[in-house]
């Protein structure tokens, strides 16, 4: 669970409007929630206006979530603010894509982390390889020597993490991205508000209880990391029979992904995807073949062995298996 939290957190921060970020095909491919906001290039536009506008770079749109509902959207659904969407492609694609957002949402480049332990330790190390200035506050002195020691461009300082005079003296008031991941909830939830209250620019905390995700999300914190829900993709991988290879689960909405495997037998082996009986509540977002990632449409012609990548309401996910079984 620790190093799938840490992953999260990690992906989190490369924008500012990103609140989820989930992995598939070692990496290579990736799934992001996006929040949208009143100023966002993505605010009351239909999805045929974004795939004219953004022509050649290879993202899906593949659910918006508006007022606790989960919609699978098709070509005429418009974004609205106050909308999260989640939008699948290659990481060079979804790199590309928020590299032409506007400069106050890049991603941060200093970021303070609350809590040295074992996830704040993966964090730093993710961030130092990404060439982000990091800090970490520790409040256990023996602890920062010894990540000090193992972290190669981290400043490690010694402070409590509730205290608003430390965390001013460590530059949370402008720091780009703000993670609370101490072993304790609370610590956790009042240091996130404090950095907040700062002035930091996006706001991450780790948190163990499920029922405080929406809450933490409504009192200004831009996202919230429960370790046990990040690792249940993991974990599913291995309840599921046949040809399903991740699950994964998310925190605050009525869906779940699906990365499986065309077997030789499914009935969409050597036919365009238009010409498939696919379930309503899901959509298929793309393929991998060999090396190559790609979206999926009408057009796509899947073979078998192919890897697909599919966001599905519960109604659908035993329609979906039986499809590519």
């Amino acid at each position: 669970p620790d190093e799938e939290a840490a992953q999260e957190i990690a992906g989190i921060l490369e924008a500012r409007q990103v609140t989820d970020s989930v992995e598939f095909d070692e990496g290579q491919v990736r799934l992001l929630g996006i929040r949208v906001r009143d100023d966002s290039v993505l605010a009351d536009k239909s999805l045929v206006e974004l795939r004219a506008e953004y022509e050649g770079v290879s993202v899906l749109v593949v659910a918006i979530v508006r007022d606790g509902d989960t919609i699978i959207p098709r070509g005429n659904h418009r974004i609205l603010a106050g909308d999260r969407v989640y939008m699948l492609g290659s990481r060079e694609a979804l790199g590309a894509f928020l590299s032409q957002q506007d400069e106050n949402e890049k991603g941060s480049r200093r970021v303070l982390i609350v809590g040295g332990g074992r996830v704040g330790l993966r964090v730093a190390s993710r961030l130092e390889k990404k060439g982000v200035e990091v800090r970490i506050l520790e409040e256990r002195r023996e602890r920062c020597d010894d990540l000090a020691a193992r972290l190669d461009k981290t400043m490690v300082l010694h402070g409590d993490g509730t205290n608003l005079t430390a965390l001013q003296e460590c530059g949370a008031d402008s720091v780009d991205g703000f993670v609370a991941v101490t072993g304790d909830e609370e610590t956790n939830v009042m240091s996130s508000l404090l950095a907040r209250h700062l002035g930091a620019k996006q706001v991450v905390a780790l948190v163990k209880r499920t029922d405080y995700i929406p809450i933490l999300k409504e009192i200004g914190l831009d996202a919230a990391v429960n370790p046990r829900l990040t690792a249940a993709g993991a974990i599913l991988r291995f309840v599921r029979r046949g040809n399903i290879l991740q699950v994964t689960t998310f925190k605050d909405i009525d869906a779940e992904v699906l990365e499986l495997v065309v077997s030789e037998r499914s009935k969409t082996v050597g036919k365009q995807l238009k010409a498939i009986k696919f379930p309503k509540d899901a959509i298929i977002g793309g393929y991998s073949r060999g090396d190559d990632f790609a979206i999926a449409d009408g057009e796509t012609v899947l073979q078998a062995h192919d890897k697909v990548i599919v966001f599905a309401q519960p109604s659908a996910i035993s329609k979906v298996e039986s499809v590519f079984a």
